[in-house]
């Protein structure tokens, strides 16, 4: 009897069991429709788990979360922070170790590649002012003049020649007055030897104009003549502290380009068939800075 009654609830038991998963992978009512049941565990299972995944995923605090990683966020700036500090260390350090303006004297030889270095004889020494001011430790701003003497000599005939006949040219005096805006950057060498920091090279870059002025000397019958011509100057310097950031020796080498008004002239054929050429300056100047 009792074997029976336990095959009885077994009984009951499957059939239980088997009534009920029948009902659930059969079908559901759903407003009146029929939807199946296994649909809906297919649906509801994964927001099932979701939920139960964001109830107990790690909350990683606003403090160490990284702002590269959240939408919207610049990965830059960083940078731009470590950049924008380098630039204030830089301006603190140039107010307190640099030169703000400084005064250029200095002497010099000019001399000039062509048919004109041909003509000319130079008469040392050029002369040179100018007054330099600096906005960082690496670029300054010129504003200046130089002066040079030269003189030709024509013991013969040439084409400029109007007066009496067989009298040569002889001596003209030759004056040449230059201004100009110059822009100097000077290289770091902070990485580099002694020697080469303490010379503080820089590269050099001139806009010029050039007045000429001719004088003839053993001609009064020959009235003198003037004329300008724009130029560009480039090249390199050298400055060898005397007491830092009070005085220092300058060398500078520069090469000029100039449009000479008499360029061109046949004035002087039957000697030279015309004045081009380029001219080159060394000049040594003593510079007074604060």
């Amino acid at each position: 009897m009792g074997g029976s009654i336990v095959k009885e609830r077994g009984n009951d038991y499957h059939f239980f069991m088997g009534r009920s998963l029948g009902r659930f992978f059969d079908a559901k009512s759903l407003y009146g429709m029929r939807i199946p049941s296994a649909f809906l565990f297919a649906v509801l299972l994964p927001l099932f788990f979701s939920e139960a995944l964001a109830q107990f995923s790690v909350r990683i605090p606003k403090e160490f979360q990284s702002d590269d990683l959240v939408v919207g966020g610049d990965i830059f700036d960083d940078f731009n922070e470590n950049l924008e500090l380098e630039e204030v260390l830089e301006d603190e350090r140039f107010l307190r170790y640099g030169r703000f303006f400084a005064l250029n004297l200095g002497i010099g030889f000019t001399d000039f590649t062509g048919n004109r270095g041909l003509a000319y004889e130079n008469s040392p020494p050029s002369t040179n002012f100018g007054l330099m001011a600096f906005t960082s430790f690496h670029v300054a701003f010129l504003l200046g003049f130089a002066q040079s003497k030269h003189s030709m000599f024509f013991s013969e005939k040439v084409q400029k020649d109007p007066g009496e006949e067989g009298k040569p040219l002889g001596l003209i005096d030759v004056n040449t007055f230059r201004t100009y805006v110059a822009f100097r950057y000077y290289i770091d060498t902070t990485d580099l030897t002694t020697a080469l920091t303490y010379s503080n090279p820089y590269f050099s870059l001139r806009f010029e104009h050039w007045n000429l002025a001719n004088k003839f000397i053993d001609r009064d019958d020959i009235a003198d003549e003037r004329g300008g011509g724009m130029g560009i100057g480039f090249g390199w310097g050298l400055e060898f502290p005397v007491k830092l950031k009070r005085s220092y020796i300058n060398y500078e080498f520069l090469v000029h380009t100039v449009n000479f008004y008499d360029r061109l002239t046949n004035d002087y054929q039957d000697a030279y068939t015309d004045l081009d050429g380029v001219g080159v300056s060394n000049v040594v100047n003593y510079v007074i800075s604060w």
